[in-house]
């Protein structure tokens, strides 16, 4: 998971309760999408083509009669909101999707490749962080 990979280890149940537990900060598609965006992890095009497929999928999976991707709903929110590279494509609906997914996927993979894990602040600026340590302590009043 591209989240994963940037943020500090976790323990299982951390992960548990951010991602994976009902009403968890990280349960959903969108609010990964969302902080991935935040964290400049992905760049605004790519946010949009994730909630692109995120909405798509939903068409999909909500539905009790079956749907197709030649489905005028489905072609219409590709065409309306698909990058000009996917607008530009030739291809089906079906087509286009497969390629916006594959080129999101081979994104996020890349970004998962490169190994640029966020540290704890007291490993990467440690003086800094024992400067702020020494100001609490000293506004806490615990020295004399």
């Amino acid at each position: 998971m591209v989240l994963l990979a940037r943020f500090i280890e976790l323990s299982r149940e951390r992960k548990e309760a951010i991602f994976d537990k009902i009403g968890a900060p990280l349960s959903t598609f969108s609010a990964k999408i969302e902080l991935a965006y935040a964290l400049g992890i992905i760049r605004n095009e790519a946010r949009l083509g994730l909630h692109l497929m995120r909405d798509v999928r939903n068409k999909f999976a909500h539905r009790i009669d079956p749907l197709k991707f030649d489905d005028p709903e489905i072609t219409r929110m590709i065409d309306s909101r698909g990058s000009q590279a996917v607008k530009s494509m030739k291809g089906n609906t079906r087509e286009k999707y497969l390629a916006m997914f594959s080129a999101l996927a081979t994104i996020l993979y890349g970004t998962i490749a490169i190994d640029i894990r966020i540290r704890p602040l007291e490993e990467t600026h440690q003086e800094d962080f024992l400067r702020l340590i020494q100001m609490a302590i000293e506004a806490a009043g615990l020295l004399d």
